[in-house]
């Protein structure tokens, strides 16, 4: 078959500026894509440890501006008094911290981010204006300002360094949500009222990271979230094998059912029961999709190796 190639007619791909890009750990998901992170074990596995590890590796990582990765970060668990020693280094404000898993706590925690959002675009508009207003300052004198125009610069003492908002930042925010011990609640019920949903599947926009914590992966993830929204799936040990089977068909669309199978006994097998299987959905297959806890990438020579066991 003979092909001709039409290059004035190759498509380059568009990318919008990411302004607000927080760095990451090198290995993970990129905060520019928000990501979506689960932990799914029974009680004592070590997921509330293992999610305290990922989330510190992403809070603590280096920014830029010296400051903190994320800028608030909110927690909804009933548990949050009892493993408040597992978040302290996220420093989380007593009015971020719900006890709640309702409807009304997830609504406040979307408000509170939509507000500081709205926030961060009054300061930009401010800005642009207070820039402009000293320009005509320079350019014409003090007597061709309008009254407002005087009092925005003496409320910046005609000095752009003393315009700040809440985080003193030159990015927009950048939040983190966790949620945790809150499986059958009605955090991901399908209400109207729910902002919930919204809020994952736009979590992007908003730079929202969302963590979640739940004992089973099918009755405590939410079905939206689970078919291709997910950044970051941790199972740890399952023994039922329906179950196992079930995962295998929502998440490894790139592994024979044989391979996923050697492939999840290796990465959950230990005596302590604490070992899981992590999945970078974001990743390709070779290049650290598939881990054996955090840090042991397991390529796809690495699970045919298995098979050979």
């Amino acid at each position: 078959m003979k092909t001709k190639l039409l290059k004035h007619l190759t498509l380059n791909p568009i990318h919008k500026p990411m302004a607000h890009m927080r760095e990451s750990p090198e290995g993970l998901p990129t905060l520019d894509k928000a990501p979506l992170l689960s932990a799914c074990g029974s009680r004592g596995s070590g997921k509330s440890m293992t999610m305290t590890n990922l989330l510190r590796l992403y809070q603590d990582f280096p920014q830029k501006d010296g400051k903190k990765t994320w800028d608030r970060v909110f927690v909804i668990s009933p548990t949050y008094e009892e493993n408040q020693h597992y978040w302290k280094f996220l420093n989380i404000n007593d009015e971020d911290a719900y006890l709640t898993p309702s409807i009304s706590s997830v609504n406040e925690v979307v408000a509170k981010i939509d507000e500081d959002i709205e926030e961060y675009k009054d300061y930009l508009v401010k800005k642009e204006e207070c820039i402009k207003v000293l320009k005509k300052l320079m350019d014409y004198g003090l007597e061709r300002l309008t009254d407002r125009e005087i009092l925005l610069l003496y409320e910046i003492n005609f000095d752009m360094k003393n315009l700040t908002w809440k985080y003193d930042r030159e990015v927009p925010p950048c939040f983190c949500l966790i949620i945790d011990d809150c499986s059958h609640s009605k955090i991901f019920s399908n209400s109207g009222t729910n902002k919930f949903s919204n809020l994952a599947l736009r979590n992007r926009h908003k730079n929202t990271t969302i963590a979640m914590m739940v004992q089973s992966y099918k009755t405590g993830v939410p079905k939206f979230l689970r078919q291709g929204n997910l950044s970051c799936l941790m199972l740890w040990r399952i023994y039922d094998t329906k179950l196992i089977d079930d995962i295998y068909q929502e998440v490894s669309n790139d592994l024979t059912r044989d391979e996923w199978e050697k492939l999840f006994k290796y990465a959950t097998d230990g005596d302590s029961g604490h070992n899981h299987l992590t999945i970078f959905f974001d990743l390709p297959k070779n290049e650290g999709k598939y881990r054996k806890n955090l840090n042991e990438i397991i390529s796809i020579d690495g699970i045919k190796s298995i098979q050979d066991n």
